[in-house]
């Protein structure tokens, strides 16, 4: 919430909508950001590239530097994405733009360019725009990123649990009308996630070291109390014993979950 407060999201013109999408954002990546990147974003971003089919992974025994940046402004299109990253290693570099959505729609309009007779104003494709062209402001402030247009990818993270696809077709459409002649189509940078996918890569990580730990901790949690965790199935042990006034203990046998169908029987059988 501080960053949210300090780039100016939570004024009283917002919508309560606006406030709880850049609070969340705030939230989850103020946090991510102190934990080391292999403990945290690396794990993610490869989950997403193997998630979208893209056949990049980065290597998670280099030694990365990760920045992050709030809300910076694109000086092409203008758009200002909620968070960008800049990963870097002594080998390569990449830049990733996070639109992240929580109730809201993306932030579409038209707007005809006179000289050209283009048609722009798709979010996700403006900000793919942007993104390739790599000049970003913070405030009054030039953000200094370098990486190349093959590893610049704009990342959708809403609350769907399949992917929006009316959205990414959308903007595949009005990029590919306006761009054709670009080299690195956006189908191939313009990655989906949702929130319940860090959720479930932070679970599967063990972070022992302090404070390190504790900050994981606090992220599992916090997704958790906003509805974010993997549907994990019925506790079989649980449910016996909740309804064990219908069936005798022998129904289930509990360390092998299996139904014995010779010793199975109801009370009022004799």
């Amino acid at each position: 919430m501080i960053m949210a407060e300090l780039h100016g999201k939570l004024s009283t013109s917002a919508s309560s909508h606006e406030i709880s999408e850049d609070v969340l954002t705030s939230n989850i990546f103020q946090l991510m950001r102190y934990l080391p990147p292999e403990l945290g974003i690396i794990p993610f971003f490869n989950s997403v590239f193997e998630d979208n089919n893209i056949n990049v992974s980065l290597n998670l025994s280099k030694k990365w530097k990760v920045n992050y940046y709030f809300w910076p402004s694109g000086t092409k299109r203008g758009r200002e994405p909620d968070v960008l990253l800049y990963l870097k290693s002594e080998e390569a570099a990449y830049i990733f733009v996070i639109e992240a959505k929580y109730y809201s729609e993306p932030s579409d309009f038209e707007e005809k360019d006179e000289k050209t007779g283009r048609v722009y104003g798709n979010q996700l494709s403006d900000e793919y725009i942007d993104l390739l062209n790599r000049e970003y402001r913070g405030g009054r402030n030039s953000i200094n990123v370098n990486a190349p247009q093959k590893n610049c990818f704009l990342l959708y993270l809403t609350k769907h649990y399949v992917k929006p696809k009316e959205d990414i077709n959308k903007a595949t459409a009005e990029f590919q009308e306006n761009s054709p002649e670009n080299k690195y189509k956006i189908e191939n940078h313009l990655l989906w996630s949702n929130w319940t996918k860090i959720w479930s890569v932070l679970r599967s990580i063990e972070i022992e070291k302090y404070p390190f730990n504790l900050i994981g901790n606090d992220l599992i949690n916090l997704l958790e109390r906003k509805g974010f965790k993997e549907f994990s199935g019925f506790m079989l042990d649980y449910w016996a014993r909740k309804y064990s006034s219908y069936y005798t203990e022998i129904w289930f046998d509990f360390d092998l979950r299996v139904f014995k169908k010779e010793n199975a029987k109801f009370f009022s059988d004799k």
